[in-house]
């Protein structure tokens, strides 16, 4: 009988304790970049004066916990139309668009004051091996943010002059 007893015991705490659970893990805070960035200004694009773009084209950074995409197109000038529908469109004019944005999708890590990108896809095949990676400066003030490209593992050197590009939170 006192075997019983004991065996009941131990059952309905058992059962009590499995009830029992605790508080969820709290969801961690955003981090600075989480978010939809769009292009709205670029300096140092224009290798004789180092200006600001006048005429900013399309241009969107996305940014999760670990993960970000960005296509953008560099230049001034808004990228040239096909000639014909989809089905007439010359090799010459698929080399011409493909020169004309960048593009690019992988994880990044952040520091005090830089992010890291390491592509997993690219539009250049060769940026996307997973031995490659750039580095950009950025500052973060209200929701608009500065990236200044420093680096690109791909090249011994930066394609161009040294370019700032401001984006403004959208998401």
């Amino acid at each position: 009988m006192y075997s019983v007893n004991k065996l009941f015991v131990v059952l309905g705490f058992l059962v009590l304790l499995s009830g029992c659970q605790g508080s969820p893990a709290p969801t961690p805070a955003a981090g600075p970049l989480e978010g939809v960035w769009q292009v709205i200004a670029r300096t140092g694009a224009d290798t004789d004066t180092g200006s600001t773009e006048a005429s900013i084209q399309p241009g969107l950074y996305i940014f999760g916990k670990r993960h970000y995409s960005m296509m953008y197109v560099p230049g001034g000038d808004p990228r040239a139309l096909f000639g014909g529908t989809l089905n007439e469109v010359t090799d010459s004019e698929k080399v011409q668009a493909y020169d004309t944005f960048i593009a690019n999708s992988g994880t990044y890590e952040i520091s005090e004051s830089s992010i890291t990108t390491r592509p997993a896809m690219a539009k250049n095949p060769n940026f996307m091996t997973g031995s490659h990676s750039s580095v950009h400066s950025y500052r973060i003030e209200a929701d608009s943010l500065w990236l200044t490209i420093e680096s690109i593992s791909i090249y011994s050197e930066l394609p161009g002059p040294k370019t700032t590009t401001k984006l403004v939170r959208v998401e």
